[in-house]
């Protein structure tokens, strides 16, 4: 087929124009067609019909021609794109016929194309009783809107109309950049990685951060968005997070968490539209959940003292001056801050429940608890100035547990229903310290402000409640490990949506991960999904025997 003189694919388009005709005639082909506006990805589409309908033209001269379903999301769109540029290329020199007021066109004995708005019911009924070997799909992206663009329900139309007998059936997909299914949050928004936390907008293609699942995984694209409307995404544990309207999250519903529901293999995409629009219109609903991550596995570091023997001491230790000292009524708990501690210190009963940590060799033997204690920032520290150090939050899920067990086995409690755990204390800090361990398990916390204690200088207090998976033992004491109880399925770790509002214009930025699950974590450990990628709908749909190409 002879060209215009004007046409001049790129190489993208060229490459796309042969890889449509070539590859074995029972191969059956998705193909992507991405590129800017004005490159020619509709004339492009075209040519790639003719050189496939010249194959099959060649290998059966009795063949009939091609025939080509073109969709779009509506008829205005088909007609003030599609249908415009190929009568502005047959004025050209295309030797291309459109007929029936444009639901029609024919490159003579070779293909013959039907257009389709999906916006007309008449041309959605036509569309499911087509048959076709080609089916076109101009600016595809939209359907992963879910709500918006062309339906999801197209593909599968699409797919059943692909049945022209001796024809290698292809399923072409040309679009803009811009139209891909980049779906962002805000510039700013933290995302975890191995090492901490790092804005959205300063990742880079390659970099490693974490899954829903705890493990790491690759930054396969990264796409700036600009300035866009951004909505705040409040959960029921007071936590929130800013995001497009078309962001996309996977949920479940209640029907989902009820175990009638059938086993799904993937959470349900939903964007942040619909959960406007759904608590908008019933607040009471508030019976969509995320996925809370599994223990995150950051890297294992090693640290001066033992973990649990650090939160113990955080919990009921003295650290202002330069003897250790411990507090505790517990045999259980003193056992376990003997076994770990070096083996050239020991406690030494003072009175009551009160102990030094002292070394074994006397005042001339360095004290590796109190060195240690001092190399990580705890030295002089009091109850209001507590904190974890970074050593023992960003380390590997033992060691985060231990340090979160010898915290609640001094300082913490159980509930009386045995469902969930409660943690007190006058530091934001070490509150905050808390709230970043038990989240790192697959927890939640709830924080509560109680008024003020301390009789001369009061200090507010903070009381966190605590819900854990049951696999995840918040305690070492068997006195309160005693108190816990199986959860009932209502009584599950979950962070409900809970609100929804508009929050003003910001830079955007999305990314997208290669984790099976398109699943990563962003600021208080949400759990979010990655830009949609197309290739998911696709089958969804019922695409995944085609084989993609680009």
């Amino acid at each position: 087929m002879t060209a215009p003189h004007r046409y001049r694919p790129s190489w993208t388009v060229e490459e796309f124009i042969l890889a449509c005709a070539n590859g074995p005639v029972e191969e059956e082909r998705v193909l992507f067609l991405i590129g800017p506006k004005s490159e020619g990805k509709t004339l492009g589409f075209v040519y790639a019909v003719a050189h496939l309908a010249e194959r099959v033209r060649r290998e059966n001269p009795r063949a009939l021609p091609v025939r080509v379903a073109v969709v779009r999301d509506t008829w205005t769109n088909l007609s003030k794109t599609t249908l415009e540029t190929l009568r502005e290329e047959q004025q050209a020199g295309l030797r291309l016929e459109i007929t029936d007021g444009g639901h029609q066109a024919e490159l003579p004995g070779l293909a013959q194309f039907w257009f389709f708005g999906l916006d007309r019911p008449a041309d959605a009924d036509r569309l499911q009783g087509f048959q076709c070997g080609v089916f076109v799909i101009e600016e595809a992206a939209p359907v992963a809107g879910l709500e918006t663009g062309v339906p999801p329900e197209a593909f599968s139309m699409g797919v059943a109309a692909l049945r022209q007998p001796g024809v290698p059936l292809r399923v072409l997909l040309p679009m803009n950049p811009s139209d891909e299914d980049h779906w962002p949050l805000w510039h700013g928004t933290p995302v975890l990685t191995p090492t901490g936390w790092v804005k959205i907008g300063d990742l880079r293609q390659g970099d490693l951060v974490m899954a829903a699942d705890g493990t790491t995984t690759t930054v396969t694209g990264v796409y700036p968005r600009g300035v866009c409307p951004l909505f705040r995404i409040r959960f029921s544990d007071g936590v929130s997070v800013l995001a497009t309207e078309d962001h996309p999250w996977g949920i479940e519903t209640k029907w989902d968490r009820s175990g009638k529901a059938k086993p799904r293999t993937s959470v349900r995409v939903v964007t942040t539209g619909q959960i406007c629009a759904r608590l908008s219109a019933d607040r009471r609903q508030f019976r969509w959940t995320v996925p809370l991550v599994e223990p995150i596995q950051f890297p294992s570091r090693p640290v001066p003292l033992d973990s649990y023997v650090v939160g113990a001491l955080l919990g009921d230790g003295g650290l202002t001056t330069d003897q250790v000292k411990f507090c505790s009524a517990d045999a259980e708990v003193l056992d376990q801050v003997r076994a770990g501690l070096p083996p050239s210190v020991y406690l030494r009963h003072l009175r009551a429940y009160d102990y030094v940590l002292l070394s074994k060799g006397g005042r001339a033997t360095p004290n590796p608890v109190t060195r240690a204690i001092k190399a990580l920032g705890l030295r002089g520290h009091s109850a209001l100035t507590k904190f974890i150090p970074e050593v023992f939050l960003w380390n590997d899920a033992a060691c985060r547990l231990a340090v979160l067990q010898g915290l609640l086995d001094t300082d913490g409690h159980a509930t009386s229903d045995g469902n969930s755990v409660s943690f007190a204390s006058i530091s934001e800090r070490l509150i905050e310290g808390v709230e970043f361990l038990v989240r790192s398990l697959g927890g939640i916390t709830r924080r509560r402000a109680v008024g003020r204690v301390g009789p001369r200088r009061p200090h507010e207090l903070h009381v966190l409640g605590i819900t854990l998976p049951d696999a995840v033992r918040p305690f070492r004491l068997s006195r309160k490990n005693a108190r816990l109880r199986p959860k009932h399925r209502r009584h599950q770790a979950r962070r409900y949506l809970v609100g929804c509002e508009p929050y003003g214009d910001g830079e955007a930025v999305c990314i997208a991960v290669a984790h099976s699950s398109r699943l990563f974590v962003v600021e208080h450990f949400i759990v979010t999904h990655n830009t949609l990628s197309l290739r998911d709908r696709l089958k969804q749909a019922g695409l995944e025997r085609f084989r993609v190409a680009e």
